[in-house]
């Protein structure tokens, strides 16, 4: 039932889609490789195939930040992949997307992407109870690819893609097991694109921009829930926090960098700690953090790396890693909220739901 209305949410997202005057719509042909996440999980190694559909949009140019990124595009992407090795089942996807331009040439272009959304896996461990499953626990799951994209003009005003993307899917510890699954993803696609005239460039240099990024200190809390990775009998939910401080500074009308302090705790380690007969790590570890932000109106990209001051024994991995979108608001009190992804070399630890304010 829950594959059926994962399948229905693809079609109504690509046929309301359809309706919306869309930049471009965009068919390719997908390769991956699967990534074991150490050595000894090498069986899930394996190569795959399948399809994708793209639809996207340029943002409306009467935003005046939209002069500031004119090749910016946002849409929609529905996929399938077939694994050689379906150890979870094979993939379906909902994604958002976002493809921004890098270099411009007369007729190639360069741009990174960044797409969100969800994964459903079609033989997950809740459904097969494959103890050799342990990357993919629930039908549902995160999704996040990042990649580059090589765009060549064709004669005929369409486009021939050629893109490199890495591509995560995990439900953060939320339901178990969860390994998660990285794959290393090709793509070759064909581009239709509709009669969407190019952003006006002559008037950028008289604009007198307004600074939607502004240099500030923040503070802000990220609750989180999760599930112990040691297998306890009753498998409960345990609760997760980060709370951070930092300084960004502007310096562009869309850019910003930075550094934050980490105060962080998983409850569940206590009890990881009393099962493994280790001394109980006191409730909280200390990280410095260095950020990077990137604005597209009042939407921005967090992406930071972080190495802790203070940890317990039960964390090995010395350094982690954390990627959030979120949505700034307010005029008086300066806000945002969004969520983000805590991991340690793309295993993700938790999911965030963040609350902060900038002052």
């Amino acid at each position: 039932m829950k594959l059926k209305l994962f399948l229905l949410t693809c079609i109504l997202g690509s046929a309301t889609a359809l309706f919306a005057q869309p930049s471009y719509y965009q068919i390719s042909g997908l390769g991956a490789y699967t990534i074991p996440n150490s050595d000894e999980y090498g069986y899930i190694a394996s190569f795959s195939g399948g399809v994708a559909f793209d639809v996207a949009w340029n943002f409306n140019r009467g935003e005046r930040w939209f002069q500031l990124r004119p090749d910016s595009q946002f849409g929609i992407r529905a996929s399938f992949l077939c694994f050689d090795n379906p150890i979870a089942g094979h993939r379906y996807v909902v994604e958002g997307t976002m493809r921004n331009t890098l270099l411009h040439f007369p007729k190639t272009k360069l741009q990174w992407l960044l797409n969100c959304g969800f994964s459903c896996f079609t033989n997950p461990y809740k459904r097969s109870g494959d103890q050799e499953n342990i990357f993919i626990g629930s039908y549902l799951n995160c999704m996040i690819d990042v990649g580059m994209d090589c765009q060549i003009g064709l004669r005929n005003g369409d486009v021939l893609s050629l893109a490199l993307m890495l591509s995560h899917s995990s439900n953060g510890y939320i339901l178990k097991p969860n390994q998660g699954l990285n794959l290393m993803q090709v793509e070759v696609g064909y581009q239709f694109s509709t009669a969407v005239d190019a952003p006006d460039r002559s008037d950028m240099a008289c604009v007198d921009f307004e600074r939607f990024a502004h240099s500030h200190f923040f503070l802000s809390a990220s609750p989180a829930f999760v599930k112990a990775r040691y297998p306890f009998v009753d498998d409960p939910y345990y609760f997760a926090y980060t709370l951070q401080t930092g300084y960004l500074y502007a310096f562009s009308a869309h850019r910003m960098a930075g550094a934050s302090l980490d105060f962080m705790y998983n409850f569940s380690h206590s009890d990881i700690a009393r099962s493994k007969g280790v001394d109980v790590p006191t409730p909280l570890y200390l990280g410095a953090c260095a950020d990077y932000e990137t604005y597209w109106g009042p939407f921005s990209i967090r992406l930071a790396m972080g190495c802790y001051l203070h940890k317990s024994e039960l964390e090995s991995i010395p350094v982690y890693e954390r990627v959030g979108a979120y949505y700034h608001f307010g005029k008086s009190l300066r806000q945002f909220a969004g969520i983000s992804l805590k991991a340690h070399y793309a295993h993700v630890d938790y999911i965030e739901w963040t609350y902060g304010i900038e002052l």
